[in-house]
């Protein structure tokens, strides 16, 4: 292997691999395999003039200690409760100066970040409290950073006290507001965000330091870019995390790209710090390879309450019992090599420097391994480096395209459903349905319809009642005054629909607000989200996709406007910031 002679080089080390590159060259990664670092030292001296720069990758960064499995919520997407069964519930006193005597025989133990973790830690406040003063006590760990993950169900101004004198943070999980954190619930099943809130709150005006954590599923992607206006303006939060989904989800990981990238815009101009993208993005900025997004490959120790330990908060499969630091130290070393260059199926991915390798408990419930590659997270890799290398565009928003049914209009689909569905047999549900929802995408075709029933005074009955409830649309105030934002910032406005054109001007009028646009542009429903019926549009209008956005509420429209060029928005009723965070990103 011959090095070109370049100003500095990077090592990295992990374990016994070492990955050296330029920063100044992109795609000149070099992978050895060698125990002795100064003979690869020696190795690039010899080819180079380099100025040489080594990170150890190898070390313990993060402790995540279990003080119990016990909760008081019963969030439907945790993965933590299916993880009790059988085992020891709370970690009992006597096991703390074990713990802490397990932690001293590693490395650097001063510099460790120790989460103390559940279950719900507050409801064993006493073992909380005992466990952080032996920390403290510890000369090896008393400078340590500690955070308490909890759900923000409980305090007092005893814990406040404690927290403060200790130097201790809080990260809470909450997922939004009242319409987003619905998935958090407590024993009887009642919304937290309320109380939660407000605990938020009372720890600030304490002084303890908070942070959030956020968990994205179905109850809030679609808001996902409201996330960061409730934090601020709701609870004066300065940094926060998403976590995604932990096992198999039905998200749209093309959905999601799209919508953290969207979230990334509103906390930019927010100075609001996200660590999900955040820790991908300075390294990729830096020209610095990104190997490990967690810490579980072989910088991290999880400590369960039996005493039992492994490197993953997931992986009860593979632990070792009772603190035993040499069969830890084994186990340690097999989970830093499963990271990308490691991995046969990696060697050809232009990615694998940057990818982060993903989550570990996500490819086990996936493909049945830790060690296997999962797939949803290499796509969403190739998404997030898309859009970092994007060219930025610089032209001026000439024109504003808005879709009209859900975008501007407000139409109750779900009533309409019912309503067609008393004039259908059961039979025949699933396949209406489906029809009735394609005619939401702008697809829709009565004849199937009248088909799959085998009834045409059916069809028509339930069509008639569909139209009945869909055309009674509501057109929200909130939107009236993102509409004359738009105006005033950029000129023109114009409608792109699948709705008779006619009919659509009469509703515009009815409701005053015909003024604000410019032209009305409608297709037939099955062209309405063909790529020629945009270009057609620009053509009319005079303008490059460049020069253009596109506002709608389907990411089917979303995606179409995308690839053309357009910058777009997606706006999606519901959350007190629905069209807020929309001037965020125009």
């Amino acid at each position: 292997m011959e090095l070109k002679r370049e100003t500095n080089f990077v090592i990295y080390k992990y374990g016994d691999i070492f990955c050296c590159y330029s920063p100044l060259l992109e795609k000149k990664f070099y992978y050895l395999k060698h125990k002795n670092l100064d003979a690869v030292i020696k190795f690039i001296q010899k080819q180079t003039k380099a100025k040489i720069k080594v990170k150890n990758d190898s070390r313990i960064c993060s402790i995540y200690i279990f003080v119990t499995y016990n909760c008081n919520f019963n969030c439907k997407y945790c993965f933590i409760k299916q993880q009790q069964k059988n085992k020891k519930k709370t970690l009992d006193s006597k096991s703390i100066p074990k713990i802490i005597k397990f932690l001293e025989m590693f490395e650097y133990a001063n510099r460790f970040r120790i989460f103390i973790y559940g279950g719900e830690p507050f409801l064993h406040k006493d073992i909380v409290f005992q466990l952080i003063k032996e920390i403290k006590q510890s000369e090896k760990l008393k400078y340590a950073g500690i955070t308490i993950c909890t759900n923000g169900s409980i305090y007092s101004k005893q814990i406040s006290e404690f927290l403060l004198k200790h130097d201790v943070y809080l990260s809470v999980s909450l997922d939004g507001d009242h319409l987003l954190n619905k998935e958090r619930i407590d024993k009887n099943g009642n919304e937290t965000f309320t109380y939660v809130a407000n605990n938020i709150k009372r720890f600030q005006k304490d002084g303890v330091k908070v942070t959030i954590s956020c968990t994205i599923n179905k109850h809030n992607i679609e808001y996902l870019p409201q996330i960061p206006l409730i934090f601020k303006k709701e609870l004066n939060i300065k940094s926060f995390g998403f976590n995604l989904p932990v096992g198999k989800t039905s998200l749209c990981v093309d959905f999601l790209s799209y919508q953290l990238f969207k979230t990334y815009e509103v906390c930019r101009k927010l100075s609001i710090y996200e660590d999900f993208i955040m820790k991908r993005l300075f390294p990729f900025l830096k020209g610095e390879c990104f190997m490990k997004e967690c810490n579980a490959y072989g910088n991290q120790i999880v400590i369960f309450p039996d005493l039992s330990v492994s490197t993953c908060i997931g992986n009860e499969k593979n632990t070792v019992k009772n603190l035993d630091k040499e069969a830890f130290e084994k186990l340690r070393l097999l989970w830093s090599k499963n990271i990308t260059i490691n991995m046969p199926e990696c060697k050809t991915c232009v990615f694998r420097y940057v990818c982060g390798r993903g989550c570990a408990l996500n490819s086990y419930i996936k493909t049945g391994s830790f060690f296997k590659i999962d797939k949803d997270h290499c796509k969403f890799t190739s998404n997030f480096v898309k859009f970092f290398v994007k060219k930025p565009i610089n032209n001026k928003i000439k024109l504003v395209i808005m879709d009209y049914d859900g975008t501007i209009i407000v139409r109750d689909v779900e009533a309409a459903l019912k309503a067609a569905a008393k004039e259908l047999s059961p039979r025949n549900w699933e396949k209406v349905m489906e029809l009735f929802r394609k005619h939401i995408k702008g697809f829709f075709d009565p004849k199937k319809l009248m088909y799959s029933i085998g009834s045409r005074e059916k069809a028509e009955r339930a069509i008639r009642r569909y139209f009945e409830i869909f055309d009674k649309g509501k057109l929200l105030k909130e939107t009236v005054k993102l509409l004359q934002y738009l105006k005033e910032k950029y000129k023109r406005i114009v409608i792109l629909s699948g709705n008779k054109k006619k009919h659509l001007i009469k509703e515009l009028e009815k409701y005053g607000i015909s003024n604000l646009f410019s032209e009305v542009y409608c297709f037939p429903p099955e062209r309405k989200n063909a790529p020629e019926s945009y270009l057609k549009v620009l053509r009319k209008e005079q303008v490059s996709p460049y020069e253009a956005l596109y506002i709608g509420d389907s990411f089917t429209e979303i995606r179409i406007a995308e690839s053309l060029g357009l910058r777009t928005a997606l706006l999606k009723y519901g959350g007190k910031y629905f069209v807020e965070w929309i001037k965020f990103v125009v």
